[in-house]
């Protein structure tokens, strides 16, 4: 073996390791192999069960377990029937204590799941702190991530368990050169080490920096490489277009669009967005608030992915919507749900109202009036698909299928 390959690999069977001139490292044979890691041991399978073996294809110790995976920092998952634990390189149990799941050991801390949720210990095998999360991952540079049990958001911890950023994310990555790979409720974006955007663009997707640009989709379907300022360096072809389906429900305050829609997104599994649902995550009564919901709607808007969007049809921001709509480059269906002013009022008084509503006071027979003659001339600019009692839903569903055939 020269200096390059310390020790020897698997070959492509899975059944025995090979030397760096390709020949068997030893005669026997196992059902499964994995690869060596230092101290020299690597996880094998065969009729006895699961352990670990020497270079020369030797036991390293007499146990036996149902899985072992490779050694990190010294320490070995392992698991029996009594449950899931680390081990020594001597095959024992470096603690009492049996989980329902144990991850690697990182930079001397491994994090572990008990039933009531997920914590990291030491190379001792105590733990680090006394918080327990819905879920954490792994260390790398002092940072893991771990998700809140209260709203399932995640931030940054450091080994005693104290977050290192105040902003919570539905998803983050681990840091990568001071940048990491983040997610909320509207679109994916790279965040600082601090956990502070690094920039006020979202995207469908990303890839984290390398050496200073990163690939990203956008809502449109481009592909760009960006810089740590999220400005575009350049734009390339993906190979092929995708042109989408966008359904928009429009229609009176409590006119029932919002239930309309969630049975649209049922029967298409499509994701669906509505104005009110950005007006929640944004929305605080604030002029501010209601600027951010309305462009985190249009940033949906304008995504070429097959969607469902809700939203009154008319307003100060309709035409905006209407411009997002036509950048997106989607095939376009407008649903009108018609109901009267009357039982719009009867709905919006039975219904709880949650949403930080733009207005100071609550939907009334006035405002639901100039509503109703607004959407009068709207749905005579374009062909509407218009929904009452008596409308079959399956069937307006699969008149767009076809017509995308």
């Amino acid at each position: 073996m020269n200096s390059l390959q310390v020790y020897p690999l698997p070959a492509s069977d899975g059944s025995h390791h090979i030397d760096d001139s390709r020949k068997p490292a030893y005669s026997k044979r196992f059902k499964e192999v994995g690869k060596f890691h230092t101290p020299g041991l690597a996880p094998v399978l065969d009729e006895s069960g699961w352990y670990h073996i020497l270079p020369n294809g030797k036991p390293a110790y007499k146990e036996r377990y149902e899985k072992v995976w490779g050694f990190y920092c010294g320490r070995a998952a392992a698991k029996d029937s009594s449950g899931w634990m680390h081990i020594s390189k001597n095959g024992k149990p470096i603690y009492k204590e049996r989980y329902q799941w144990v991850g690697n050991f990182q930079e001397d801390a491994c994090v572990v799941q008990t039933k009531e949720g997920f914590y990291h210990i030491g190379i001792n095998g105590k733990t680090l702190y006394d918080k327990i999360y819905s879920y954490a991952g792994d260390f790398k540079d002092n940072v893991a991530v771990a998700w809140t049990r209260k709203n399932n958001t995640c931030r940054y911890i450091n080994k005693e368990g104290v977050f290192l950023n105040r902003n919570a994310y539905s998803y983050l990555g681990l840091i990568h050169k001071n940048y990491a790979c983040a997610r909320d409720s509207i679109g994916w974006m790279h965040i600082k080490r601090n956990g502070l955007k690094a920039y006020h663009n979202y995207f469908e997707f990303i890839e984290d920096f390398y050496n200073g640009l990163a690939v990203v989709k956008t809502y449109k379907g481009e592909y760009l490489r960006i810089n740590e300022c999220g400005e575009t360096i350049d734009k390339f072809e993906s190979g092929f277009k995708k042109r989408g389906i966008k359904i928009v429900v429009t229609g009176n305050i409590g006119s029932g669009k919002t239930t309309l829609r969630n049975k649209i997104q049922k029967l298409t599994g499509w994701k669906a967005y509505g104005i009110d649902d950005m007006r929640k995550h944004f929305g605080d009564k604030t002029p501010a608030g209601e600027a951010r919901s309305w462009a985190a709607f249009l940033n949906v808007a304008q995504s070429c992915n097959n969607s469902i969007i809700e939203y009154t049809g008319c307003g100060p921001n309709s035409h905006l919507v209407n411009e997002a709509l036509r950048q997106s480059q989607s095939r376009i269906y407008y649903i009108a749900v018609s109901s009267k002013i009357s039982d719009c009022l009867k709905r919006i008084s039975n219904r709880k109202w949650d949403v930080p509503y733009p207005f100071n006071k609550l939907p009334d027979k006035n405002l639901l009036g100039r509503i109703h003659q607004e959407l009068k001339v709207e749905w005579k600019k374009r062909d509407y698909i218009y929904f009452n009692k008596n409308s079959k839903l399956t069937q307006i569903l699969k008149n767009i299928k076809n017509d995308n055939i």
